[in-house]
């Protein structure tokens, strides 16, 4: 039942607002039901994915409801870390991030009848580095190391583990289809030098160590990935690009804006010296 009250405070006459949809003052947490499995039944498959059946019952709701058959995507590693590297040019102070080239397969296979059409075809995207956790990095600090791991096959840079920043919560790319999480990670690359005297007059004399090292990409000896390229771009166009459409990778662009949110909320703490 709607609460009128918050209707009243909000300008909205009642008769006017949809009696299915109720207003809420914060977030609340989901209906408490739950599926129950009653059966699985898994086809198995040679390559990468395998179709899982289930049967499941509704548990948690007043009314009665029939069983449900539900297909879903399995593989034998769910997760995945995600990374976003960057950098601040030493002369300009401009901030770079790293991205690297990917061809999807279901993207430039994607065709009519199902789809909605565009004028422009995909032959590849841009993509932040990212993979699969493996079964020995199953916890939080675990999905770091695969980050660190992933950003080390795809991009050829290595940090030390404790390098990498968390850059949010974990989220679920399609949970309509497969239940895998995806978590996230920031790493700044820093380039030995000496910092000078600030506008502002604070001084700031310390050195600046490297914090990784380089080497060619050792991929994961798949054709689709010796496909890649990695590049280095202005965080800017990379932004103006996403918001043109031309960065369509999701967990790419979610990244960049939870980077730039970050960003806006670390200059407001450090500003002064």
């Amino acid at each position: 039942m709607v609460n009128s009250s918050h209707l009243d405070r909000l300008g909205i006459h009642s008769a006017d607002w949809p009696a299915w949809i109720q207003v809420e003052t914060d977030l609340p947490a989901p209906p408490p039901i739950a599926l129950r499995p009653i059966k699985i039944e898994s086809e198995a498959a040679p390559g990468y994915l395998s179709i899982r059946r289930s049967v499941l019952r509704v548990e948690g709701d007043r009314r009665e409801w029939p069983e449900i058959c539900y297909d879903e995507l399995w593989r034998k590693s769910m997760d995945a870390a995600v990374v976003l590297p960057y950098f601040r040019a030493p002369a300009t102070n401009e901030l770079f991030i790293i991205l690297r080239s990917a061809q999807r397969p279901p993207v430039e296979l994607r065709a009519a009848p199902g789809v909605i059409t565009f004028d422009e075809e995909y032959r590849g995207l841009w993509e932040i580095p990212a993979g699969l956790i493996e079964e020995s990095e199953l916890t939080l600090e675990g999905s770091r190391r695969a980050a660190a791991r992933e950003l080390a096959e795809e991009a050829g840079l290595f940090f030390v583990d404790s390098e990498l920043e968390r850059l949010g919560h974990s989220t679920f790319p399609c949970p309509g289809a497969i239940a895998e999480r995806q978590f996230f990670y920031a790493v700044e690359l820093k380039f030995a030098r000496r910092l000078q005297e600030s506008d502002s007059g604070c001084q700031q004399k310390e050195l600046v160590t490297k914090n990784f090292s380089a080497s060619e990409p050792s991929l994961d000896g798949s054709v689709l990935e010796a496909l890649g390229r990695v590049i280095a771009v202005p965080f800017e166009a990379a932004l103006t690009a996403a918001d043109k459409g031309l960065l369509p990778d999701a967990k790419t662009e979610l990244a960049l804006r939870r980077f730039q949110g970050h960003r806006f909320a670390v200059s407001k703490e450090s500003d002064g010296c």
